[in-house]
């Protein structure tokens, strides 16, 4: 499984998975694929990973992927 929705896992692990035909569930939190904003919890350790678009969250459900929702906003529970 995939948590939160990051787009490197598009450019690395997901083209890996899919060529191998290795099956996945990939959560995506729908406001950050949405906005593009980055991920509070990534600010909070000044880092600013680039969340999917909606682009790739189809192009992986298309290519075989089970897409999650990870709630809308990620809030933490902490």
């Amino acid at each position: 499984t995939f948590d939160d929705g990051y787009g490197e896992n598009c450019d690395y692990a997901i083209p890996h998975l899919v060529e191998r035909k290795i099956p996945c569930t990939y959560f995506g939190s729908t406001h950050f694929v949405e906005s593009g904003d980055p991920f509070p919890h990534d600010l909070a350790i000044r880092q600013s990973f680039r969340p999917n678009t909606i682009s790739e969250i189809k192009h992986m459900a298309a290519a075989g992927i089970t897409i999650g929702a990870h709630s809308h906003t990620h809030p933490d529970f902490g």
